[in-house]
């Protein structure tokens, strides 16, 4: 997996999740549809903090962005909101010199939207 950033959707992994929501909207799928395909491949993405840290960012964004963060159960908006909230994980602070303050500044962004 490639992190090319600090970025919401710096990583392969956080265009996977934007490329997945976006493709189960275009063939019609409901906004509830879309969130709950993407909450099924929790297990597969969340394999450490760091990728925890990018799955939550990169799904909230791609829900936010077609309009479906709504239409997320209210306990996983909670869980997406505490892990935006509560920063970038330590391990941001290996990926690059000044990531950590990067990815928390994104991280700040995204919890105003």
């Amino acid at each position: 997996m490639a992190i090319d950033g600090s970025g919401i959707l710096a990583s392969d992994d956080a265009h996977d999740i934007q490329q997945a929501v976006r493709e189960a909207w275009r063939a019609g799928h409901s906004e509830a549809e879309v969130a709950q395909a993407l909450l099924a491949q929790q297990a597969d993405f969340c394999t450490d903090a760091l990728h925890t840290d990018m799955y939550w960012a990169a799904l909230a964004q791609s829900l936010w962005e077609i309009g479906a963060w709504p239409s997320l159960p209210s306990a996983e908006r909670e869980q997406a909101l505490a892990h935006i909230n509560s920063g970038p994980c330590v391990d941001w602070r290996q990926v690059a010199p000044g990531a950590w303050g990067q990815r928390r500044r994104a991280l700040a962004a995204l919890a105003q939207r």
